[in-house]
């Protein structure tokens, strides 16, 4: 049981200890998890992330995951 996790840019260096799959990380799924304890878990900071889709549905933070969702985590990106 697992999520897919797919990190971009400057985050993909917070997936260091996830095992790799076909289309992305594998994040070992557990009952209740949500996208805050991913990255919470991973070390990444909610001031760092722009947003969180899951299922091609922008996602809030305490909302649960289930088993074989995907879920992209994107950076916040300054320019200018």
């Amino acid at each position: 049981m697992a999520i897919q996790l797919l990190l971009y840019g400057p985050l993909k260096k917070y997936a260091k200890n996830i095992e790799k799959g076909e289309n992305g990380l594998l994040y070992p799924y557990k009952q209740n998890i949500t996208a805050r304890k991913v990255l919470d878990d991973l070390g990444i900071s909610f001031k760092n992330v722009s947003f969180i889709i899951v299922n091609q549905t922008k996602y809030k933070l305490e909302t649960p995951l289930e088993d074989g969702d995907c879920v992209k985590i994107l950076p916040k990106i300054l320019g200018g």
